[in-house]
């Protein structure tokens, strides 16, 4: 029982380093949105397309909300027709950016259109993160794909980054 409740603390903070406005109801300057922001404007204005991933919804749909103007696609478990999202960010060509959680969009999808990733945060593995990072790497990309991610000095999210990468080196 203990362990599930650090489990569950361990995951909010990591929540709240993406969208720390899920622990209050008073507006959060969040800067892991802004440069999101910048990022995205910066390769929407150069052509480019933008894969942004998080672990989680509540990551995710507020930023997608932010990204409106780039028309984005979005897949989280609250999407019901993923085929659709996936066919507007590969076709439509208002369309620069698709979001969506680790787990549903970061395995089985082409999405060679990208030559941005961008993690909100990272996956608790480096297996998920490389799966993620493939989206974008099939036949048929163009040029080279930037993965960024966005992290936030002395917090949770530079933890678990540290443990991740440190946990791959054992495993090589």
């Amino acid at each position: 029982m203990h362990f599930a409740i650090l489990l569950t603390a361990l995951t909010r903070l990591r929540q709240a380093t993406g969208n720390p406005d899920i622990l209050t109801t008073h507006k959060v300057n969040n800067v892991k949105y802004k440069r999101m922001m910048e990022l995205v404007e910066e390769v929407a204005n150069n052509g480019g397309k933008v894969i942004i991933f998080s672990n989680w919804a509540k990551v995710i749909e507020p930023a997608a909300a932010l990204l409106e103007k780039y028309n984005p696609a979005c897949i989280t478990s609250n999407v019901k027709d993923k085929d659709k999202q996936i066919e507007k960010f590969k076709t439509d060509k208002s369309c620069h950016v698709i979001l969506g959680t680790i787990g549903c969009l970061g395995t089985g999808f082409t999405l060679n259109e990208a030559n941005t990733v961008i993690f909100l945060d990272e996956p608790w593995t480096s297996a998920d993160k490389q799966q993620a990072e493939d989206r974008c790497h099939r036949i048929g990309t163009k040029g080279t794909v930037n993965i960024i991610t966005l992290m936030c000095k002395d917090t949770i999210d530079e933890r678990i980054h540290n443990i991740v990468k440190n946990k791959q080196a054992k495993e090589c």
